[in-house]
């Protein structure tokens, strides 16, 4: 009775943390993408994934520990080839007005293994000038003209 226990055991222990997983664009076509902007599409795409399973479930928690709060949950389907399916498959819509930057996780659960990967999102598509720095740069502007034009009248 022991000795079936311990073969048990051993094959827990070395069953192995089957498929693999990248985040990408809508196409797919960038590999392991790292960095999304507000309003931006986090998709998922990957294989190898166990044939006894069609649903897997995730998660992306914000920051660098994995007890970080969670922003988006949900399943993936895979195929019984052990792909997942949609290639690649929408798994979050950033929004516009997401507050938060820096590094988000997304932890994919399958099998009792857990794999991770790790994305950054910065604020916004591109670099705005700020409102202040667009009245200074008027005032700059206006200013010496108006003294220029009230000297010469005077």
């Amino acid at each position: 009775m022991s000795l079936a226990l311990v073969f048990l055991l051993a094959g827990l222990v070395s069953s192995s943390c089957e498929g693999t997983f990248w985040t990408t664009d809508e196409t797919g076509s960038d590999v392991q993408k790292t960095s999304y902007a507000t309003g931006e599409f986090v998709y998922i795409y990957g294989n190898g994934f166990p044939s006894t399973h069609i649903y897997h479930s995730y998660e992306i928690m914000r920051g660098a520990s994995p007890s970080g709060p969670v922003v988006e949950s949900g399943t993936v389907e895979t195929t019984p080839g052990g792909d997942i399916t949609p290639d690649p498959t929408k798994i979050w819509e950033i929004p516009t007005d997401y507050p938060y930057t820096g590094p988000h996780k997304v932890y994919l659960y399958t099998d009792g293994c857990t794999k991770h990967k790790v994305f950054q999102i910065s604020v916004g598509e591109t670099p705005s000038v700020p409102e202040s720095a667009l009245m200074v740069g008027l005032i700059s502007l206006l200013v010496p003209s108006m003294i220029y034009l009230f000297r010469k009248k005077i």
